[in-house]
């Protein structure tokens, strides 16, 4: 959450609706093929339905920056996207956050 408190700075946490999107980058695991792109994407396919389930990592990831970015907590996400795939041929795995205020 450092990151998070870093790339927010000395703003204040947002009060009302908001409009969250996650896309959630899961580690390429070393034992999963390397090189031959239909063996990637048969991998893939076969793998990407299972654990972690998106929604708990969306759940998970919406509680952390909660007090950080909205006022109230996660009551206050009306809307969103969110989506999981894995970080081929990037190693760590990493979370994207785009945060919006709807016009109201």
């Amino acid at each position: 959450m450092a990151q998070v408190r870093h790339q927010w700075g000395h703003r204040p946490p947002i009060a009302g609706q908001v409009e969250v999107d996650t896309a959630f980058y899961l580690p390429w695991p070393v034992g999963a093929p390397q090189h031959q792109p239909q063996a990637i994407a048969r991998w893939r396919n076969e793998h990407l339905t299972m654990k972690p389930d998106l929604d708990n990592l969306r759940k998970a990831c919406i509680d952390a920056v909660a007090r950080i970015l909205f006022e109230v907590g996660d009551q206050q996400v009306v809307e969103g996207r969110m989506s999981k795939d894995f970080t081929i041929n990037l190693g760590e795995g990493y979370t994207r956050i785009i945060v919006r205020v709807p016009n109201v």
